[in-house]
């Protein structure tokens, strides 16, 4: 059942690109791609923990050709979630409120090498900017305990993949990417009016993993 959930907004997305395509793209019959100089894209991708309810792993982009082998990509990710839970304990109450809100940006300088192959190789480069808020409260009227963090990171983003048009104005790709960030994290946890901080910073070097996505060309 989970996959039929996750299957409908993807073909609805491949819906509304292709109707995107059709309506810029009636022009020029005879091309196979649409690499090439001034013309843009509106992209979206999926990763493997793409989560519907709160669209964990997806990412919305938008990239303009400034020839057929290069381009610059502007990408957007978010994370919005809202969980309450109740639950006994000694015959009590004990509430579980967690709030839950991050997004990234990043710039990606591509490059093509071949934009006249059937399927087109590209790599890329980049800045990104990640933030992090969460937010969680537990216990009762009582016994109630606070905990606030929040995560900002800077990385320098590096990716490779793969396109392949099916349309002139639509294509499907597949890219990986891994990052090197440094980050900073405030913590601050609060009961019975006892208050504790910390501080922390970190350098860590990760893999952004595997993304699907489609393209519309315009």
């Amino acid at each position: 059942m989970r996959n039929n959930y996750v299957c409908f907004p993807v073909i609805t997305i491949v819906f509304l690109c292709f109707t995107v395509s059709n309506a810029f793209g009636q022009a020029e019959e005879d091309r196979t791609h649409s690499l090439e100089e001034n013309s843009k894209a509106l992209q979206f991708q999926i990763t493997d923990n793409f989560n519907l309810s709160s669209f964990t792993g997806s990412a919305f982009s938008y990239k303009r050709h400034s020839s057929d082998t290069r381009a610059v990509r502007v990408g957007l990710s978010f994370r919005n979630e809202y969980r309450t839970t109740t639950r006994k304990q000694d015959d009590n109450d004990l509430d579980l409120d967690s709030i839950l809100f991050s997004t990234s940006i990043d710039v990606s300088f591509l490059r093509y090498t071949d934009p006249d192959s059937d399927i087109k190789f590209f790599y890329g480069f980049g800045p990104g900017i990640d933030a992090d808020i969460r937010t969680q409260k537990s216990g009762n009227n009582d016994n109630e305990t606070e905990l606030t963090r929040k995560y900002f990171g800077v990385a320098a983003l590096g990716l490779t993949g793969v396109e392949w048009f099916f349309h002139r104005s639509m294509s499907l790709h597949a890219e990986y990417g891994a990052f090197l960030r440094v980050g900073y994290s405030f913590e601050e946890s609060e009961r019975f009016d006892d208050l504790n901080k910390i501080e922390t910073w970190d350098l860590s070097l990760r893999s952004s993993g595997v993304r699907l996505g489609i393209s519309a060309y315009f």
